[in-house]
C-alpha cells in the first residue's frame, strides 16, 4: 500500500511540474491567465480581438480568427513540447462544437449528450415497466 501511495504522489508531482512548465511557457509568450479559470489563457491582439488557449488535462483548444497565428503558436509549442495536432475541434468535454459557415460563428451544443441521456432513461423505464407487476 505504501508503494502505491508513493507512486501516486510521484505521478501527481510530475503532472504538477508539466503544468508549471506549460504555464511558464504560455505566460512567457505574452498570454494572460484568466481570473476566472486557471486553465484559460488569452492574448489581446492589436485589432482588439482575443486569442484563447483552453487547457483540459492533456488537451489544448486554441481559438482565434486567423489560422496563421494559430499555426505560429503551434510551431512555438512544438519546439518546447511534444504535441499532436488533431485538427479542427469537433467536440470537447462531451460538448459538440458547431460552426456556422455562413457567419463564421461557433456554437456549443449538448444535443447529442441530452439525446443519449434521454434514450438511456427511456430504455430503463421501458425495461422496468416490462417487468413490473402493475403493468
Amino acid at each position: 500500500m505504501h508503494l502505491l501511495k508513493k507512486l501516486l504522489y510521484v505521478l501527481k508531482q510530475s503532472l504538477r511540474k508539466w503544468y508549471k512548465r506549460l504555464d511558464m511557457f504560455i505566460l512567457r509568450h505574452y498570454y494572460f491567465k484568466s481570473d476566472y479559470d486557471c486553465c484559460v489563457y488569452f492574448m489581446k491582439i492589436l485589432d482588439g480581438s482575443f486569442m484563447y488557449l483552453l487547457l483540459c488535462i492533456d488537451d489544448m483548444l486554441i481559438t482565434f480568427k486567423n489560422i496563421f497565428e494559430i499555426n505560429s503558436l503551434k510551431d512555438r509549442l512544438s519546439v518546447e513540447f511534444e504535441i499532436k495536432d488533431l485538427g479542427i475541434a469537433r467536440m470537447i468535454l462531451g460538448i459538440e462544437i458547431c460552426i456556422d459557415q455562413s457567419t463564421g460563428k461557433l456554437y456549443l451544443s449538448n444535443k447529442k449528450y441530452f439525446k443519449k441521456i434521454f434514450e438511456h432513461f427511456l430504455y430503463t423505464r421501458l425495461q422496468a415497466s416490462k417487468y413490473s407487476i402493475y403493468s
